[in-house]
């Protein structure tokens, strides 16, 4: 997710006639994609430990 994130941003952010730092990361890259990819991770390791404590 966080490699997509970049790779998005880059992509789109292709046209653009200047480039700058801070106009990558806020407005292109954003944290919308960062908060999903932890939110992924979050739900992951409670996978997994649910799946630990029920094994039988």
């Amino acid at each position: 997710m966080h490699s997509a994130r970049y790779l998005s941003a880059a992509i789109f952010g292709s046209d653009v006639a200047s480039w700058n730092r801070n106009l990558f990361l806020v407005e292109y890259v954003g944290p919308t994609l960062a908060i999903w990819a932890y939110i992924a991770l979050i739900a992951g390791v409670l996978h997994f430990i649910w799946g630990e404590l029920t094994e039988s």
